[in-house]
């Protein structure tokens, strides 16, 4: 009889959840979400059809056209630039680990402002944020964090 109470109480309890969420004591939902990787599910491939010879009747081109089209290549950072984050991003850990937060956020602010895609300043910085207790700019920046 117990058992059967202990299953019909987990099944009721249990039934609308999709998941669920651990958090140590102490510790925001919202901060936790906000850490937690995303899924993200990748497009099916299209469906292959059988391959079907085609016979087509259009005259052969008899002259071809060049086209010169420059290749797209994303810019990349400079040397100064990869140096200067490299430099502010270094500072800012090794003042975290100092325990140095206010020191810690500005050098992690400062690696974010010159360098807008690098997660792991972004994630530090949440992580500077969230030991000095302003959990809404931690929250935003692992949010960010994840776009990157």
């Amino acid at each position: 009889m117990n058992t059967r109470c202990t299953l019909a109480v987990a099944s009721l309890a249990l039934c609308g959840c999709g998941s669920l969420v651990h958090t140590p004591p102490r510790t925001s939902v919202e901060i936790a979400l906000a850490k937690r990787p995303e899924v993200v599910r990748l497009a099916s491939a299209p469906a292959a059809t059988p391959a079907t010879p085609t016979v087509r009747s259009e005259p052969r081109l008899t002259s071809y056209r060049s086209v010169n089209v420059p290749p797209v290549e994303p810019e990349l950072p400079t040397n100064d630039r990869v140096e200067a984050v490299a430099e502010t991003f270094t500072r800012g850990k090794e003042a975290l680990e100092a325990g140095k937060k206010d020191e810690a956020i500005k050098a992690f602010q400062e690696a974010t402002n010159l360098d807008p895609e690098f997660s792991d300043a972004w994630q530090y910085l949440a992580l500077a944020y969230e030991s000095t207790g302003q959990m809404e700019k931690a929250k935003a920046a692992y949010q960010h964090a994840k776009t990157q």
